[in-house]
């Protein structure tokens, strides 16, 4: 068993094809938002405040960061509640 499947076993796995449909539509909707932030941001790189902490490329990247990270901590049960 490799790594990414030990971690999908050791979560609380959708017990019901609803439970899926609201996983599906929650990654769905994940994904799409953290696309949809590094497309805002990618119009930013070139800016001349890019390199500023509070400049429009590194506030795009930090929410899809965030987005991301709340992915990969897989609170399943949270998101399908």
């Amino acid at each position: 068993m490799d790594a990414i499947s030990a971690r999908i076993s050791a979560k609380k796995a959708p017990a019901n094809s609803e439970e899926v449909y609201a996983l599906d539509n929650y990654l769905d909707d994940m994904i799409r938002g953290i696309k949809g932030k590094c497309n805002a941001a990618q119009t930013h790189i070139l800016d001349p405040d890019a390199d500023a902490e509070e400049s429009i490329f590194n506030t795009e990247i930090g929410f899809a960061e965030e987005m991301l990270i709340e992915v990969m901590e897989g609170h399943v049960e949270e998101w399908i509640s």
